[in-house]
């Protein structure tokens, strides 16, 4: 049933835990930098993207969530919340994500999101990668399964990294293995952060090219080819609060050009 309330459920859980606002939940890689990350984070994120389209359908998209992220010995698990407002109708989701330390060097990561009955995001979201590191390097392997609605889709990815100092660079490719006789559907992506006063303190931009998955609405989706450029800053300019921005552009084959704002605060322990 499509929900129209002012008051998503992610709104309301957020606001009755406390005034935190808007995060970027990212673990940082171990290695990035020598200060221990505090174990306990917990925030509100709230993102828009608006369509450059005067066209009734792509009204704009909003992402409300409420995060929770618990640091342990040998990993740290996220747990969230989210509604999702794509094509005048909300989708609420359930995620929790899982890192664990695994060999030396080695770290691997589970992601399983839950949205019964949504038309405009995954009904189910499932993730896997496996990352390892050596000489300076770090290198990665994952797979992902989106059940939508109308389809399924299944998307493979490999990434290469190094750290030169305080900066991480890294480049992704990801495929979606093709179908009927077409060919894979093949993207790149490359990201280059900077990490400042600490590992929470970070400056990101990432683009990429070539085709992905795009939603369409009424639980559709299509492959289309895409172009992204995004830029994301963090920090803490108290001990246990900061903030967080970050903006993207994107353009779609057949599409109109969609511009994303997210802005934030966060609270650490």
């Amino acid at each position: 049933m499509t929900r129209h309330g002012p008051t998503p459920s992610a709104l309301r859980a957020a606001l009755a835990a406390a005034a935190l606002s808007l995060a970027v939940h990212a673990v940082v890689p171990a290695g990035a930098a020598g200060q221990a990350a505090p174990p306990l984070r917990i925030g509100l994120s709230v993102g828009a993207e608006h369509f450059a389209s005067s066209n009734p359908i792509w009204t704009s998209w909003w992402r409300l969530a409420a995060t929770a992220q618990r640091r342990f010995d040998r990993g740290a698990l996220v747990l969230e919340t989210s509604d999702h407002r794509r094509f005048g109708r909300w989708d609420a989701a359930l995620r929790t994500d899982g890192y664990l330390d695994l060999w030396p060097g080695s770290y691997g990561s589970l992601r399983v999101q839950v949205a019964p009955g949504a038309l405009v995001i995954p009904r189910a979201d499932l993730a896997a990668e496996l990352f390892q590191g050596f000489s300076g390097w770090e290198a990665s392997v994952a797979y992902r399964h989106m059940a939508f609605a109308a389809d399924n889709v299944n998307v493979l990815g490999l990434s290469l990294a190094r750290y030169v100092g305080a900066w991480y660079l890294q480049a992704t490719g990801n495929g979606v293995p093709g179908s009927a006789g077409e060919p894979w559907a093949l993207s790149l992506v490359g990201r280059v952060r900077r990490y400042l006063r600490e590992p929470d303190d970070l400056v990101e931009l990432t683009a990429g090219t070539g085709r992905e998955v795009v939603v369409l609405g009424g639980g559709t989706f299509d492959l289309r080819t895409t172009r992204t450029v995004a830029a994301r800053f963090q920090t803490y300019p108290w001990p246990h609060m900061g903030f967080s921005a970050g903006s993207t552009y994107t353009t779609y084959e057949g599409v109109p050009h969609r511009i994303g704002l997210d802005l934030g605060l966060l609270r650490r322990f």
